[in-house]
């Protein structure tokens, strides 16, 4: 007779008990910002009722002390043998400090100092999606390690451990040549655009998992390769998710301190984790019970589940800085149709946050859903000078050297803004130009805003020009003309377009525009 395991109830049982306390902990926090010490009126009137608000810094705990609430204050009674007077037990305010103490201990280890005065709206609902997702990952990934174990051999009649060593040191072995591969490739173009390669993160690792639970369907071949390459997809999530986690994590910093939230994240991952264990272990003992097709029924069920929670909390951040995308939806809301400055308001960053793409497209499918309203005119942002001299001149930087003799391009006025920009012919093709713009070495995050506003405007004005006769290639007198009447309007149309995103909320001390990375300095050799 087998003995039956009983352990597994009531580890359910405890496990559903702590996720109710977090869940109603959780609930009581969403309405306690109507007590943040930052609604309480200085100015009390002597008739109204006086409290006293404590606020813990380093545990982001609130008390309140209420004068006029009985269970606030020490109650006596006076025996008539005795001029001493000894203390009421209140069992309703033991009940009410011991809860209150719970609360403090979950609010210190679990959230953010300050919360939700202190940190961005969203936060809550962020930490709930991200558990979620979190979870089924951990549920997929118990599957994939069950058949990771059945493809190498774990209870087979014949198997070695020396052959089942073999394969995991292979896979590993890719997964480390990954990591370091994509991390030269990419590492550098995270920073604009973290939320499109955090759902690349994603992504990443549900196709890592789901070519490692598709391995032992396939020939025994196939097995090893396959369960390589996903380990390859797998360390590409944790290089995109570790990169793009700090901006994220600073988002919600935001009037906190970051180690501190970073500190709050690592534990709710933890909590999220004794959760997946318990849940796993259910899922697992089930596994071997359930028939192939509502298993794979229920492992795209979880994907899809990762994924929406993913989405969701994307969503839920709102940068108030600008990046290129962002700065494309801002200017054709700035824009009219026809190219004109005629707006009275621009996109707030939580309304482009609602919008804004979250996913990578193929070029050729991008051609497709997302045709640019200016095909032919393209913008190369940051590139190096011998990049612009090509572009511009053929390769001949001609009447250019006097200009740049002390490091500025004296010709110009956008010098001062710490930029060159020109139009020139990167492809040779008919009808194809590009607007090529240089950083020089001093410039700034709202230099470089400003440059791309510059060669935004600068590519609708000749894309005016360039509709009205399609079938004939601009003059280059007719691009200078444009280019100078640009250059005298630049400074009313920037003043207009920074003073409405201040009045929207975004930030222009920083940018995060898609550039090639270069910036130039004039040295003078002898």
């Amino acid at each position: 007779m087998t003995r039956r395991n009983t352990s597994s109830p009531r580890f359910n049982r405890c496990g559903a008990l702590i996720l109710l306390l977090l869940l109603r902990e959780t609930a009581c926090l969403a309405s306690s910002s109507s007590a943040s010490p930052s609604t309480y009126d200085a100015n009390i009137p002597s008739s109204a009722t006086i409290r006293v608000v404590s606020v813990n810094k380093n545990g982001g705990g609130i008390q309140v002390y209420d004068f006029s609430d009985e269970k606030n204050t020490i109650s006596y009674v006076d025996d008539g043998h005795n001029s001493k007077r000894r203390q009421i037990w209140n069992p309703h305010a033991m009940w009410m400090s011991i809860q209150g103490r719970v609360a403090s201990a979950l609010r210190s280890t679990f959230l953010p100092t300050g919360f939700p005065s202190r940190t961005p709206p969203g936060y809550l609902k962020y930490s709930v999606w991200s558990w979620i997702q979190d979870v089924s990952t951990q549920l997929r990934s118990v599957l994939a390690t069950q058949r990771i174990l059945e493809g190498v051999g774990v209870g087979r009649e014949g198997a070695t451990a020396l052959s089942a060593l073999f394969n995991y040191l292979v896979r590993d072995g890719f997964g480390m040549a990954a990591t370091l591969l994509f991390t030269y490739a990419a590492s550098s173009r995270f920073r604009s655009d973290c939320k499109r390669w955090r759902i690349f993160a994603d992504m990443s690792v549900d196709i890592g998992i789901t070519l490692e639970v598709a391995a032992t369907l396939l020939p025994s071949a196939f097995f090893l390769p396959m369960i390589c390459l996903g380990n390859v997809f797998k360390a590409m999530c944790g290089v995109a998710a570790g990169a793009c986690g700090g901006s994220i994590n600073l988002h919600w910093a935001k009037g906190s301190d970051i180690s501190d939230v970073n500190a709050k994240f690592g534990a709710q991952h933890t909590v999220t984790a004794a959760l997946g264990l318990v849940f796993a272990g259910v899922f697992a003992q089930s596994v071997n019970r359930v028939s192939s097709r509502n298993l794979w029924t229920l492992y795209f069920f979880l994907t899809f589940i990762h994924i929406f929670a993913n989405l969701r909390c994307m969503r839920l951040i709102s940068f108030d800085y600008l990046n290129t995308i962002r700065m494309d939806m801002v200017l054709d809301k700035f824009f009219d149709n026809n190219g004109n400055i005629n707006s009275t308001t621009i996109l707030s960053p939580q309304l482009i946050s609602q919008n804004e793409p979250l996913w990578f497209l193929l070029p050729t499918i991008k051609r497709l859903l997302c045709r640019p309203s200016l095909p032919n005119y393209r913008i190369h942002l940051g590139v190096s000078f011998n990049e612009f001299s090509r572009i511009v001149r053929n390769g001949k930087a001609e009447g250019m050297e006097e200009s740049l003799i002390n490091g500025v391009n004296v010709t110009s006025s956008t010098a001062k803004d710490g930029y060159l920009i020109s139009v020139g012919n990167n492809s040779g093709r008919h009808l194809t130009s590009d607007i090529v713009v240089c950083f020089l070495s001093n410039i700034t995050p709202i230099q470089e805003t400003k440059a791309y506003f510059h060669a935004k405007l600068l590519c609708r004005r000749l894309s005016d020009v360039g509709q009205c006769d399609s079938n004939k290639e601009i003059d280059e007198i007719v691009v200078q003309e444009i280019s100078k009447e640009t250059e005298q309007n630049l400074e009313t149309d920037w003043s207009d377009f920074t003073a409405l995103c201040k009045k929207a909320g975004w930030d222009l001390t920083r940018s995060e525009l898609d550039t090639q990375g270069y910036e130039i300095q004039v040295v003078e050799t002898l």
